[in-house]
């Protein structure tokens, strides 16, 4: 799980850092946030597999944990 909003980096920095490390490149990423700005298609199109908006309900965050881990 990765959150948009950090303090230093942004979750966005952070996620082309993942991506770009071919050590964790195919770690499944689910982006979480509670920015209403951020349409849920754009860290979709930034490489995560998944996103999920606060706040969410959990039974919603472990069904996506585990249909990515699969």
């Amino acid at each position: 799980m990765l959150d948009i909003n950090f303090p230093r980096k942004n979750g966005f920095e952070v996620l082309k850092d993942i991506r770009s490390n071919e050590s964790f490149s195919k770690l499944p990423i689910i982006m979480i946030t509670s920015d209403s700005t951020i349409h849920i298609d754009e860290p979709l199109a930034q490489g995560t597999d998944d996103c999920i908006l606060k706040p969410f309900n959990i039974d919603e965050l472990i069904n996506k944990m585990n249909k990515l881990l699969k």
